[in-house]
This record gives structure tokens, C-alpha cells and sequence, in this order.
């Protein structure tokens, strides 16, 4: 404790408050910074270790969908009334995103064609891409045979076509890579969800209802546009796709080791792990 600094980031400014309050303390030893960890730039040498708790379900994803022939469109939201929520579309336009093309590059998820998209998009300052795409867009058009128009809409609503890929997560190992050459990282999450809405590493989406006055009914919702996008939101992680990822960023060289919390408490805690039994026998550390 006495030969170390521990730095906490924290985007939330009300949080930052109560996480002062509570290191009133240790004020001379912790260090809060009110930034979001995707706009760190302070360039730290030392050897560090990174510690993120439910940071990853909590993190930025973007919503992917791939046609027939392996085209791969990005989500996007469209509002028929301005100020209104509950007046949205969704649309999904062909990927030009350069951070979801990175993420799909990581992990081979890409068409070679789409990745020279990728480097015209840096190249040309995210303009245009100057190949033509068989579709701009999956919507079904009128000028288009009917069979087309199917394809379109059932790949659009289909949930094997579809994934949440945690770009913001990708932005933070990035942010690790370069600001933080010598980190030690320890991440845990959930890894899977209840009622997911449908996809790949889809989320448990809840939103909360007003019944009353002072009474609120929250409800497990079935997409993210429900309740007019006013929900809660909770992400599962795949921790094996994020170690490719991570290591295509960071380096290969980097040992990652994955284990669920059952094993990581077995291996690491030792006589302690006992002191969490119930009286019932049940253990939460290690049969939760």
C-alpha cells in the first residue's frame, strides 16, 4: 500500500463525488480522474495493473447484421419526428464504422473486399468507399425482385445474422496498448444473460414502467427500442473473442488466462474461500 498509486476513472461526476466522500481517507495515496478511459492520452511507462469490475457489460456495442452473401451492415436508428423516441426505425446501412471494421478484421469476421473498404475509409479520411457494394443498404426497394426484398427482411430480423460486437471494448484495449505498454489487466463479467432479445452476444434488456405515481414496474423487454429506448441494458461477454481481439491489439506475446469464478477462487483463494460457506453448505464464491 505505502510503495503504490491507485489511480480510479470514473465518467460519472456524481460518482466521482461519492468516491471522494468515501477515500476521504487515503486522499494522499488515490487519484480520481473524472474521464471516460476511451480519452485517456497520459502516457504511463511503469508497470501497472488495470482492474475492471462489470466493466466490459457495461461498455459501448455495435449492432451487426450480415445478408446472404456475407455483406456485412451496421444498425442504425432513425427518428420520423425530431424529439421523439418513440418514433424510431431501424436501418441497416452497409459497415463504414472504421472501429467495427477493426473489430471484425481482429477477429477474421471479414470479407477481404470489406477490409480494403476499411483501408480507403483511412486512407481517404472516411469518406466514400470508392467499390461499388451490391447493396447500400438491407431494406427491401421497390426496383428490386421480390425474392431480394425476402432475403433482405429475413436476414434482418433473423437472429443468427445478427451479432453485438463490444466496440468499446476494442477502443479500450487500444487505449491500454498504447498508453499503457507495461499493464497487467483483470477483467470480470458475466459471460452470459437471461432472456436475451436475440443475436449473438445479445443483452437482457429491462425497462422500467410507471404505475403510479410513486410506484414503477420494471419488465424484461424483447428489443432495444422498447419503453422508447429508455431501458436498462446489460451486455455477456465472451471472453474468448475478446483474448483475440486483445491479443491482435496488444501483442501476441501477452499470456491471458480465462477462467470461470469457481476455478479463479479455487486457485487463488485459498483457505479464505471457506469463510463465504453458508450454513447450509452452499457456497456463492464457488457454486454461483
Amino acid at each position: 500500500y505505502e510503495l503504490c498509486e491507485y489511480h480510479l476513472i470514473e465518467m460519472n461526476p456524481n460518482q466521482v463525488q461519492l468516491q471522494r466522500s468515501r477515500l476521504i481517507h487515503h486522499y494522499h495515496r488515490c487519484k480520481i480522474h473524472n474521464i471516460s478511459i476511451h480519452n485517456w492520452r497520459e502516457v504511463e511507462m511503469r508497470r501497472c495493473f488495470v482492474v475492471g469490475v462489470q466493466v466490459l457489460s457495461a461498455m459501448p456495442h455495435d449492432e451487426v447484421c450480415w445478408a446472404k452473401d456475407g455483406q456485412c451492415f451496421e444498425k442504425w436508428m432513425a427518428f420520423l419526428t425530431p424529439d421523439d423516441l418513440a418514433s424510431h426505425v431501424d436501418r441497416f446501412l452497409q459497415v463504414k464504422d472504421p472501429v467495427i471494421l477493426r473489430y471484425l478484421r481482429c477477429l477474421n469476421w471479414m470479407r477481404e473486399d470489406t477490409f480494403h473498404a476499411l483501408k480507403v475509409l483511412c486512407q481517404t479520411g472516411g469518406r466514400e468507399n470508392i467499390d461499388p457494394v451490391k447493396y447500400e443498404t438491407l431494406e427491401a426497394d421497390m426496383y428490386e425482385s421480390s425474392t431480394e426484398s425476402l432475403h433482405k427482411i429475413v436476414n434482418s430480423i433473423n437472429p443468427f445474422k445478427k451479432a453485438f460486437l463490444p466496440t468499446g471494448a476494442l477502443l479500450m484495449w487500444e487505449v491500454l496498448a498504447e498508453y499503457f505498454p507495461r499493464h497487467h489487466a483483470l477483467f470480470t463479467d458475466c459471460n452470459s444473460v437471461d432472456a436475451p432479445v436475440g443475436g449473438y452476444n445479445s443483452p437482457v434488456v429491462q425497462g422500467k414502467y410507471r404505475v403510479s405515481k410513486a410506484l414503477y414496474l420494471r419488465k424484461v423487454g424483447s428489443s432495444i427500442g422498447e419503453n422508447c429506448g429508455l431501458v436498462d441494458i446489460c451486455f455477456p461477454t465472451d471472453f474468448d473473442h475478446l483474448t483475440t481481439v486483445y491479443k491482435a491489439v496488444c501483442g501476441n506475446d501477452k499470456e491471458i488466462v480465462n477462467m470461470p469464478h469457481p476455478q479463479f477462487w479455487k486457485t487463488f483463494g485459498g483457505e479464505k474461500t471457506s469463510i463465504f460457506t453458508t450454513k447450509s453448505g452452499w457456497n456463492p464464491m464457488m457454486n454461483d
